[in-house]
């Protein structure tokens, strides 16, 4: 299944917050777009990218909001605050004209639940439910205290509470009021007493209440249900803990009944609190709230059922509410690349930080130096002591390991270090120890921008598949399942925290002059031989494997340190346009090297089905703008300069 394209709106809202906080937990099935007014927008830096849109107050806001949903593509788009979520339902044929669905009920609905007076006129099925609203001629002061509120308000602004006459009139001054019965806690609830003491005095002490959160279907009917109880500071809440929808069974079986004839479809949430005469119901809103991420976390998450069920109908896990456990609600703070505050370009700031593994190794020292040259500051991570020894300057993976390395230093870490396919088990089992350090802590630190460069190897081989990102792994050698290992922790961490984005570089199997390692690749160590006059054996003249210059593969991962994809977790392959058969290539490599043909022996079996390993780089070009550029055949006049033939 392709990834689901949703437009958050409101990103910098609690509510917008807490719907990205609730797709962590599927985040390789969606792209998510922040839309907000606000460049530093908290909850941007947690999406794949983001848009700057005018006010919803503003008159040019859905025709602007249409043009950023043309151009990115937005399949759902989630409302995060009253006023807009208005706004949305009431251009909802507008907006599905163009391929957005918004996730909200109709605006019908969603006006009825902005007037409070009205509430058990309009949803008359639980109208005993809701606390009374008085009309301001018709209160007596044997009702006092009240509670007077606007209208059309939200998040508990604008309220007061009224116990004289005198009181009264100076809100009466105000227009927009509407006044009620004041829920009062029940004696036993932890809150009763400091909400009565404040009461006296005037004050309305928001200290708990009882959120219910409905979920309808497209027939508006009710599929899902939760409630939790909520310790509030200063209108917000800081403790939820699970509540057993039962208790509000009554209530539930009313408002079912009005939310199906109003045509309700996704969340409802209604506010209410248990009182000595029942439960009774002060606000209803037609959306996620600012503790839907948490009931997420709690096993409750109400955004993937509506993504997934409500609207693609598609099977999920079930939603259960755990009571095991409660959840707090505190202070975070969030570190974010000052390139990546729109509306600042990338381009504005080029010089990175940059802290490089596998410096050592060809490829590693070409790409030292290449970036080195482009005004980057590398710092290089060895990951045996000898290295470190050896080069004086840099990090050992023990400094890592110890806490000695501050990465939030560090912009992009280019993790190139790794065993050889042919190393023992044990250094490769210290790769993946070490590589899975190395992401934890880079995602720990914020660093901006992580680049593993995996294999080929982890496709395993194929008669006739060509490979693309999407096919599934299957690794055939120890080498291969380590990558797999290294590529599969990275996915895990990003459904943790996407403040880190992952690139995962799957590259092709390199053409180089690796003096020390030429035993080992078998197309190499040919080269080698035709260019000493020596002949070669081709056991199987017609295998296709994706080969790749080792210029081409520096080129690849300095093209990706220089600009980061837009995921938070990205796979690229790495490999040539073409990919050529065994003999098709020695015999390129003969021809450029002035060698004669017959030097090239055949050893194959007759109608023998050749294990081919070809993957796709049209990701690459189509998506990121690289290619290969070093044909077999200047890949040959390196070799044949770098030995002095």
């Amino acid at each position: 299944m392709k990834k689901i394209i949703i437009g958050i709106c409101s990103i910098g809202s609690g509510v917008g917050q807490s719907v990205v906080d609730s797709c962590k937990f599927f985040r390789e099935k969606v792209d998510l777009i922040g839309l907000g007014n606000n460049p530093l927008a908290y909850g941007a830096f947690d999406c794949d990218n983001y848009a700057i849109i005018p006010s919803y107050y503003d008159d040019q806001y859905i025709v602007e909001l249409k043009r950023i949903i043309k151009k990115h593509k937005i399949q759902i788009l989630i409302p995060g605050h009253d006023d807009e979520a208005l706004l949305l339902a009431k251009n909802y044929e507008t907006l599905s004209n163009i391929g957005a669905k918004v996730l909200s009920s109709p605006y019908e609905l969603v006006l009825t639940c902005r007037n409070k007076a009205t509430y058990a006129e309009n949803f008359y099925e639980a109208a005993n439910y809701f606390v009374k609203t008085y009309k301001a001629i018709d209160i007596k002061d044997e009702i006092f205290p009240l509670i007077a509120k606007p209208e059309q308000g939200f998040a508990s602004k604008g309220i007061a509470i009224i116990t004289t006459r005198n009181d009264l009139e100076k809100i009466q001054l105000e227009s927009g009021y509407i006044y009620q019965e004041i829920a009062v806690p029940q004696e036993h609830d932890p809150s009763y007493n400091a909400f009565i003491k404040q009461l006296t005095k005037g004050n309305n002490l928001q200290v708990s209440e009882i959120s219910l959160q409905l979920l309808f279907d497209e027939n508006s009917d009710l599929v899902e249900r939760c409630a939790t109880y909520n310790t509030l500071k200063g209108g917000v809440p800081i403790e939820v803990q699970p509540y057993a929808a039962i208790e509000l069974s009554g209530f539930i079986k009313a408002i079912k009944r009005s939310l199906k004839r109003l045509k309700a479809f996704g969340p409802i949430n209604i506010q209410g609190r248990m009182t000595d005469h029942g439960f009774k119901v002060f606000e209803i809103n037609p959306r996620f709230t600012g503790i839907t991420g948490l009931r997420a976390k709690l096993g409750f998450n109400e955004v993937e059922f509506c993504i997934f069920t409500l609207i693609y109908n598609l099977k999920i896990k079930k939603l259960d509410l755990s009571n095991k456990y409660l959840g707090i609600r505190q202070v975070a703070s969030k570190k974010v690349q000052k390139a990546r505050v729109k509306p600042i370009k990338e381009e504005d700031s080029l010089q990175k930080n940059i802290l490089l593994t596998g410096s050592t190794g060809m490829i590693g020292s070409y790409l030292l130096k290449q970036l080195s040259d482009q005004g980057h500051s590398v710092s290089r991570l060895y990951t045996q002591e000898k290295e470190l020894r050896d080069n004086k300057k840099g990090y050992a993976i023990n400094d890592l390991k110890s806490g000695k390395i501050n990465l939030a230093n560090f912009d992009t870490i280019v993790h190139l270090g790794f065993a050889r396919p042919n190393s023992t088990d044990n250094e490769i089992h210290s790769s993946i120890v070490n590589s899975f350090e190395l992401a934890t802590q880079a995602a720990q630190s914020a660093v901006d921008q992580f680049i593993f460069i995996s294999s080929q190897s982890v496709y395993g081989f194929s008669s006739n598949e060509k490979f693309t990102e999407n096919c599934k792994t299957n690794p055939q050698n120890s080498y291969a399942r380590a990558k797999v290992n290294v590529e599969d922790h990275i996915k895990s961490i990003t459904r943790l925290s996407n403040e880190t984005r992952f690139t995962v570089l799957r590259l092709s199997s390199i053409l180089a002059p690796f003096d020390s390692n030429l035993r080992h690749e078998a197309y190499s160590s040919m080269i080698v031989s035709l260019l000493k006059n020596k002949t070669i054996t081709l056991s199987t003249p017609n295998r296709l494997i994706s080969k790749i210059d080792f210029h081409d593969a520096v080129d690849a991962i300095n093209h990706f340190t220089n600009h980061s994809p837009s995921s938070v977790y990205e796979v690229v392959n790495i490999a040539p346009t073409k990919s050529l058969s065994l003999l098709e290539t020695m015999k390129n490599v003969a021809q450029e090297l002035g060698k004669t043909e017959d030097m090239i022996l055949t050893d194959s079996i007759e109608n023998e089905e050749p294990n081919n390993l070809v993957i796709s780089a049209d990701k690459a070009r189509q998506q990121y703008g690289w290619e290969s550029k070093i044909s077999i055949d200047e890949t040959s006049a390196f070799f044949k300069k770098h030995f002095g033939y």
